[in-house]
């Protein structure tokens, strides 16, 4: 698995032949390079400010030492994104794309005509998760000239996933969900699995509109616009287990036919997280792989509130297993001294963590901006702090939130500490949607949702850890500090 900042130059290396380098959220002051998403900075030398500048403006190939040091620390703190050197045609190894199926004809459609309408694909295979309306998928696969196989006995995503693959031809194979549409520029995410050493890589994945109810501006739509748990956010990433987006969603995955070989596929004993699970191993295995966030799939979002409850429940039932496979990587909640003071002390811990973030967010504020005054905390810092604060305090209630309140029923303090995590939880997503959304209503409707989510996916994390009879899933991993982690400091929700 590449963890080290030493196994970054063996990256570089691997892709310096197919691969362009871009800088991306980055700043130049003087002879300083700001990274806002990573509140950090540093120095460089004249010949770093003059790469940099070029690397910003428009794509770079590197010629020297320097060069390829520093864009291996800049690739260490996700501000590198690739693209091809020259544009090439896909159809040299071909491309197939896999949808699996459950009785969704409607959303399967839309599916396969955003497929059937991009050139760069060869064969589409629609694999039938032993649907009740065979006929109809059927139909429609043969509308759009796609090969139709069929699971008598219904097995779960991973295994349709897997049974297409068996029957794929390309080189080069996109698994894409029957709710998703996707366009053009897919192309972009294809040619860099087809042609470079990455060996994984996925598309942003946006929230649309159901088909189910057709209404643009309901109100899940709205809420899975800033919280779905599909979109990986706007920042381009190589994943690594230690950096902010360490899994890609397989709502749409591209990924070479033979490392998906070497890997066996998903695992099709997870019916939730199987996902996780393959690009966890890949890594681990150090395979490379890559989050294209300039490139969008839409995603239908669930059609009712009741599906949206069972998918986040879902999520949270799969997060057992994988802890027992993966480790602390996908733990939820973190520890150090000012955790362990929320435990006793609520609101002096929390007092103590935002006074943390507040004091990062104002140190990348100056580096931003170092020749203004920062004698005083902006809106703009206090603003990160309590984001950053939100998105702790969403991973103590999706890992403890049901346990706490179970607990509660027994003990007056437990009851106390539960009800200010809760209160706390609602207060911040509140604070913080008002600031995007002025509408009281639209602020209610979101904090309603927030609270269902994490105790959706706090139930079905403890149901999985009883089913499997681990406590894998609660262990705490250790905070990293404030002003070197993206997700505690940077505005999107990921």
């Amino acid at each position: 698995m590449v963890t080290t900042y030493e196994a970054w130059s063996y990256l570089i290396e691997r892709l310096l032949g197919t691969c362009e380098f871009s800088l991306i959220n980055c700043q130049l002051n003087r002879s300083n390079l700001v990274l806002p998403s990573r509140g950090t900075a540093f120095k460089m030398s004249d010949a770093g400010v003059a790469f940099c500048k070029s690397a910003i403006s428009h794509p770079v190939s590197l010629a020297t030492p320097s060069q390829i040091a520093l864009t291996e620390r800049l690739a260490h703190l996700g501000a590198i994104k690739l693209s091809m050197k020259t544009a090439r045609h896909l159809f040299e190894k071909g491309v197939t794309a896999i949808v699996p199926c459950f009785e969704d004809a409607t959303q399967l459609e839309r599916c396969l005509a955003s497929l059937g309408m991009q050139g760069y694909i060869d064969e589409i295979i629609v694999v039938d998760d032993a649907s009740r309306n065979r006929a109809e998928i059927e139909r429609l696969t043969s509308k759009y000239q796609g090969i139709y196989l069929r699971l008598e006995v219904n097995q779960g995503p991973a295994a349709a996933r897997n049974y297409g693959a068996s029957f794929a031809r390309g080189a080069t194979l996109v698994f894409c969900d029957c709710d998703v549409a996707v366009d053009s520029t897919l192309s972009q995410v294809l040619d860099i699995v087809a042609h470079s050493a990455i060996s994984i890589a996925a598309p942003r994945v946006v929230a649309a509109a159901s088909n189910h109810f057709g209404d643009s501006a309901n109100y899940l739509l709205r809420y899975e616009t800033t919280a779905s748990p599909l979109d990986m956010g706007e920042v381009p990433q190589i994943i690594d287990g230690n950096q902010k987006i360490w899994y890609l969603p397989s709502a749409c995955l591209a990924i070479d036919a033979t490392v998906f070989s070497q890997l066996e596929g998903f695992n099709e004993r997870l019916r939730f997280g199987e996902d996780v699970d393959l690009v966890l191993r890949a890594t681990k295995a150090s395979h490379l792989a890559y989050y294209c966030a300039d490139v969008q799939v839409r995603h239908a979002i669930r059609g009712s509130f009741g599906g949206f409850l069972r998918q986040r429940f879902n999520y949270g039932s799969a997060s057992a297993d994988l802890a027992q496979r993966h480790g602390q990587v996908i733990s939820h909640l973190v520890l150090d001294e000012i955790s362990l003071a929320m435990g006793f002390q609520f609101q002096l811990g929390l007092a103590l963590r935002f006074l943390g973030y507040l004091n990062a967010a104002r140190r990348w504020s100056r580096n931003l901006a170092p020749t203004q005054s920062h004698d005083t905390f902006s809106t703009a810092d206090i603003q990160k702090a309590l984001q950053s604060i939100e998105l702790e305090l969403r991973g103590l209630v999706r890992a403890l939130g049901v346990p706490l309140i179970a607990a509660s029923l027994a003990n007056r303090w437990i009851r106390t500490q539960s009800t200010k995590l809760i209160l706390a939880r609602a207060l911040l997503a509140a604070t913080n949607q008002i600031t995007q959304d002025l509408s009281v209503r639209n602020s209610l409707q979101h904090v309603f949702l927030t609270l269902c989510d994490d105790l959706s996916y706090s139930c079905g994390l403890t149901f999985g850890s009883l089913r499997q009879k681990t406590l894998a899933a609660f262990v705490p991993r250790r905070h990293r500090r404030a002003s070197r982690l993206t997700a505690y400091i940077h505005p999107n929700k990921n």
